[in-house]
C-alpha cells in the first residue's frame, strides 16, 4: 500500500474533523433516533474509525503525543478503532451512542490539543518535518 507522507498536523486535523462530524451526525438526534437509522450509524462508526486509525498514525509520527497531552485516549481511540474493523459483527451500538454522545464532546476540543507550549496544532508545537518514514 502506497502511504502518503503526513505530518503529525494532518493527523490531528484528522481527528479534530473526527469529532466534529460525529457531534454534527447526532446533534438533536436522540438514542432512538440514533439505534433506529442505519445510515447514521454507519457514519458515526466510520468517523470512529477515522478517529481511530487518525491517533494510531499521529502516534507514529509523534511519539511523544501521549506522554504530551495525556488527556486524549489515544490507545482507546485505535481498540476501539479495531472492534470496529475486525469485530464488526459484534457492534452494540448503544454502546456507541454512548461514545459519540458523551465521550466525544469530553475528547473533542481544541484545548484537549493543547500543551504548555501552544496548540497541538501549531508551527511552534509540531516540527514541519514530522512525517511517517
Amino acid at each position: 500500500m502506497n502511504r502518503h507522507r503526513f505530518r503529525a498536523r494532518d493527523y490531528v486535523e484528522h481527528m479534530l474533523d473526527a469529532c466534529i462530524q460525529i457531534q454534527t451526525y447526532i446533534a438533536g438526534k436522540t438514542e432512538a433516533d440514533f439505534l433506529s437509522d442505519g445510515l447514521l450509524q454507519d457514519g458515526v462508526v466510520r468517523r470512529l474509525e477515522i478517529l481511530g486509525e487518525a491517533s494510531r498514525q499521529l502516534r507514529d509520527v509523534l511519539p511523544d503525543a501521549e506522554a504530551r497531552f495525556p488527556s486524549i485516549p489515544f490507545r482507546t481511540m485505535y481498540a476501539t478503532r479495531n472492534q470496529l474493523i475486525h469485530g464488526y459483527i459484534f457492534v452494540n451500538y448503544g454502546v456507541i451512542w454512548g461514545v459519540a454522545h458523551d465521550e466525544i464532546p469530553r475528547c473533542a476540543p481544541a484545548s484537549k490539543l493543547s500543551s504548555p507550549h501552544g496548540p497541538l496544532i501549531s508551527p511552534d508545537s509540531l516540527s514541519p518535518d514530522s512525517r511517517i518514514k
